[in-house]
């Protein structure tokens, strides 16, 4: 939803909120997971959620101990409007991505658990010394995803698919 209605109705702690909700539908979140995945306070989104609660665009859904879950109202015509809406947006928004030539083959790498950046270097895969990324603090290897893709090619040859 973003990037129309950011642009038109610009980037209101509503629409964040809004936005965050209608990633995925089907699962009940909390208010915390809604603060950490928009980076707002808690009251701040207390108070948008409430007033989404009012007009039955949310429900709660259930409680994990003291934690409320909540998620759309599907059974809302305003929540079926918003997910239609949505829906049309990152649609049109799919049409017109572009994937460049360089997108998988990437000149740097962030480790996925100390979160920094990698160093380029040869890594061993199965016996053999390949290009990969290294994380200079935990060590540990990763292959890049052009790498992944020759060696998976590899692979299903030597098993004949």
């Amino acid at each position: 939803m973003a990037n129309i209605f950011y642009k038109i109705l610009g980037k209101s702690n509503i629409l964040k909120v809004l936005d965050y909700l209608l990633l995925d539908t089907s699962i009940d979140v909390s208010i915390l997971d809604i603060c950490d995945g928009i980076s707002l306070s808690r009251k701040t989104v207390e108070n948008i959620i409430n007033n989404f609660q009012k007009e039955n665009i949310i429900i709660e859904t259930r409680k994990v101990g003291k934690t409320k879950l909540l998620k759309i109202n599907k059974e809302s015509l305003i929540s079926q409007k918003l997910i239609e809406i949505n829906d049309i947006i990152l649609k049109q928004q799919e049409e017109k991505v572009e994937i460049g030539k360089k997108a998988f083959d990437p000149e740097t790498m962030f480790c996925p658990d100390c979160n920094i950046k990698m160093n380029k270097g040869k890594i061993d895969f199965e016996g053999q010394r390949v290009d990969g990324f290294i994380c200079p603090k935990c060590k540990k290897p990763y292959l890049s995803l052009a790498q992944a893709k020759k060696i998976d090619k590899i692979l299903k040859k030597t098993k004949g698919e």
